[in-house]
């Protein structure tokens, strides 16, 4: 079970275009800027099969000390008729959050030229999860209540290449 420290850099965009009851259509711009650190705990395991050849897993659980960085931009997109109004807001503010990792795959790894060298390739699929990460959801300026953040996943496909000499 290996202690690690866990370190996340997030920059997240999101530009949508709605139409309110109003029947007004409001731009909508939101920037979050995210850094977290803390500790970061799991397990990993490799099962050898034959030949070099094996199944690899690795899982972890993190809790980070996350700072944010949120700029909002709001505006109607029919600026050019009287009363039109936007709304910018900025705010940073810091929490606890929750994340897990995972990567499974398959690997092959060889001595070569007298054991004086080694060779790895491996093939992993990756997964996590960040708790509570996604602030999109809130919009002040038009009209919205407060909305739980949502979860953020990333997923994706590692080739891992490694020479030991």
């Amino acid at each position: 079970f290996p202690v690690t420290i866990g370190v996340v850099w997030l920059r997240q965009r999101w530009q949508s275009v709605a139409t309110l009851l109003s029947e007004e259509d409001v731009l909508a711009k939101v920037n979050v800027h995210s850094w977290g650190a803390g500790p970061r705990m799991g397990a990993l395991g490799d099962f050898l099969i034959v030949d070099g050849f094996r199944f690899s897993g690795r899982v972890a659980a993190s809790l980070l000390y996350t700072h944010y960085g949120q700029w909002k931009f709001f505006a109607k997109t029919t600026e050019a008729l009287p009363g039109a109004r936007s709304y910018l807001s900025s705010e940073t503010f810091s929490t606890l959050r929750a994340g897990v990792d995972a990567s499974f795959g398959l690997g092959w790894g060889s001595y070569f030229s007298s054991n004086a060298y080694f060779f790895d390739l491996a093939l992993f699929y990756d997964f996590q999860a960040f708790f509570d990460q996604n602030l999109f959801r809130n919009y002040p300026a038009a009209g919205v209540p407060f909305i739980q953040p949502g979860n953020l996943f990333l997923q994706g496909v590692s080739l891992v290449a490694r020479l030991d000499f």
